[in-house]
């Protein structure tokens, strides 16, 4: 190679690596053909060559913004360092929350509702002084106040005031500890400090673990091993007392399995039939309470479990426990019986003869695997509202000196030979007595209907000789509830006008009066309403006149809330009632028609003894006859 092709390939290289070399100083050095090639497969696209010419400005600017990091990189590092020389040095001779050390001296364990008492130790390492100390301490749920162990203890704080370097200050705290046996409790406690010349609060945390050795309370169940679908039987629990003081405000809760109807509870549950509270338990004290009930469906599982807990209430539901102090389950095994019986009820209201009429449809079914003979059901009823001599059956026979039906062979052929899985139905019905004689004495009234059947089994059998099978039920009453609606021209708190019987193209006005009974049961959310037919109007304001009433002139419809209805409101009370004043117009395609004044009549509320909904919507109309004394005889056909 010549040394020009040297010379000018040396300048290109200096060229090229310089980062500061002026433009006017560079020149076009000389490629061959080849050597472009190759210059473009090593950069791998066909883009064209850089423009040096830029590159000693950018470069230029780069290292201008890489000065500017490692000027502000060098100093953050300068500042880290002085504060990490503060902080050392603060640490060393100013103050650290590691060198407050809090220590708790108590017991490792603790019968429940006894005190126990702790003593805690603050120490200040530090060689400055904390000021404006405190002592906070965190008690787990269930701690009570040892003076009264009604009163929870959820936390406390003390001052403690300076604590000088070197200096040890002590204090003593005592609760009463709650919970199920082998719990474990943690105390919070915390210190909260202050240092001269500074406003800012530090603070250092401990804890201290203490596990409840005894439950303050002992739940023992008592139940039969084994029961039968239908058949009622009873449980036993014993609530007692192993503290040392008196505990306030015990709850007890019961958890009953899929299926079980509890029938009777005593004492008397505070909250349906599953929650009692048992108040202020002494030491050594007992509480029992027994529950008697069944299972009515047949196809729970073969394991029942019920379950009990003792404590003290949740604050705000006084129907859960919030600290538990013991629990107890016990298992039932359900077992299939041998031959079942089953009873559905429909109960109405019969208008005309003002009672209610109850329809009764007993199931019975063989579970056995070998045949039986002579079977017989026999149903009893009882209670103050039966009407005895309405009480019937088509396929049994009513003994009325045991106010019994009896199904049997002698009445039912298929009750003599009863194989495996056979089943029947048997109806009956009985009413109750009318409504005036029910609601004398007989609040919130109840039938009482007892279903026992029995059927032979073969001597050879391992079986029990009869086998047996009962129901008890206990029928709720519902409380028989009448709207009245009557028309009056004469007579009312208000002066009518214009003729009767109505006549075409006259205005002629009438007072509504709608009137409210009602039995045995008090009746809640009480409401009636009504639709005003197009050609009537209301006329002015109802008497008594209430917000209670109101009517949308858009729908037509007439709305009376009555709330509450009264037990014997119409029989024993006074009828709620209420006068509302209409207008009508009559036109000549109405001429001798009777016009009704209100259509689709209804009242609902509830039922507050039997919980269910009532709704009466059999309710005869108003029309343009009149219904008062004064316009007796009267004809409401409109005339021209």
């Amino acid at each position: 190679m010549s040394q020009s092709s040297e010379s000018n390939i040396e300048r290109l290289r200096k060229r090229l690596n310089s980062n500061r070399q002026p433009a006017s100083s560079r020149r076009e050095g000389q490629l061959s053909a080849s050597d472009t090639s190759s210059i473009r497969r090593r950069f791998d696209h066909d883009d064209p060559p850089e423009d040096l010419s830029r590159r000693p400005v950018e470069e230029e600017e780069d290292g201008s913004f890489l000065n500017k990091l490692l000027g502000w990189s060098a100093l953050f590092f300068i500042l880290a360092f002085g504060f990490a020389v503060f902080s050392v040095g603060l640490g060393g001779s100013g103050v650290s929350p590691d060198k407050v050390a809090i220590e708790v001296d108590g017991p490792a364990s603790v019968s429940a509702g006894e005190t126990a008492d702790f003593t805690i130790s603050v120490t200040n390492r530090n060689t400055v002084t904390l000021e404006a100390a405190e002592l906070i301490i965190i008690y787990p749920g269930g701690t009570r106040q040892p003076s009264n162990t009604g009163e929870s203890l959820r936390r406390s704080r003390e001052t403690l005031g300076s604590i000088a370097s070197d200096e040890t200050i002590e204090r003593t705290a005592e609760a009463s500890l709650f919970g199920e046996q082998g719990e474990k409790k943690q105390l919070s406690f915390r210190l909260e400090y202050q240092v001269a010349d500074s406003n800012a609060i530090f603070s250092v945390s401990d804890s201290y673990d203490v596990e409840v050795s005894e439950s303050p309370l002992s739940l023992v169940i008592e139940a039969p091993g084994q029961v039968t679908t239908g058949e009622p039987f009873s449980l036993k629990v014993t609530v007692s007392s192993n503290a040392t003081r008196s505990l306030s405000d015990v709850l007890l809760v019961a958890r009953y399995p899929f299926g079980f109807v509890p029938q009777s509870v005593d004492p008397e549950a505070s909250y349906r039939q599953y929650v009692w509270q048992l108040g202020d338990i002494s030491p050594g004290a007992e509480r029992e309470i027994e529950i008697t009930g069944a299972f009515s469906d047949s196809n729970a599982t073969a394991e029942q479990s019920f379950g009990f807990e003792a404590g003290t209430a949740r604050v705000g539901d006084a129907t859960e426990i919030g600290t538990l102090f013991a629990s107890q389950a016990t298992i039932v095994n359900l077992e299939e019986p041998f031959i079942s019986v089953g009873v559905d009820l429909n109960i109405s209201q019969d208008t005309r003869r003002d009672r209610l009429e109850i329809d009764g449809d007993l199931q019975w079914q063989s579970n056995l695997n070998t045949t039986a003979r002579g079977g017989e059901i026999t149903a009893r009823l009882s209670g103050p509202g039966i009407d005895y001599s309405s009480i019937s059956s088509n396929d049994g026979l009513y003994q009325s000196d045991q106010r019994a039906l009896t199904w049997n062979s002698r009445t039912n052929s298929q009750l003599a030979t009863i194989s495996p899985g056979d089943s029947g139905e048997f109806r009956f019905q009985f009413a109750t007595i009318d409504s005036q004689t029910l609601v004398e004495g007989n609040e919130n009234p109840v039938v009482n209907l007892s279903i026992s059947m029995q059927a032979q089994t073969p001597d050879s059998s391992s079986l029990p000789n009869p086998v047996t099978a009962s129901l008890e039920r206990t029928i709720k009453l519902p409380s028989i509830i009448e709207l009245t609606a009557d028309t009056l021209h004469e007579d009312g708190p208000f002066s009518n006008t214009g003729p009767t019987p109505p006549e075409v193209d006259e205005r002629t006005t009438y007072t509504l009066h709608l009137s409210v009974s009602n039995t045995t049961n008090r009746i809640t959310g009480a409401q009636f309403q009504a639709a005003l037919p197009a050609y009537v109007e209301i006329a002015g304001n109802s008497a008594p006149s209430s917000s209670d009433f109101s009517y949308n002139e858009v729908s037509g419809r007439v709305t009376w809330r009555l709330g509450e209805i009264t037990v014997g409101a119409g029989y024993t009370g006074a009828h709620q009632e209420i006068f509302i004043p209409v207008e009508i117009t009559p036109n000549q395609n109405q001429v001798g028609q009777v016009l009704p004044l209100l259509e689709d009549l209804s009242i609902t509320g509830q039922d507050s003894f039997t919980e269910a909904a009532v709704q009466i919507t059999d309710i005869d109309p108003p029309t343009t006859v009149p219904d008062d004394l004064r316009s007796s005889g009267a004809s409401g056909q409109v005339k021209r």
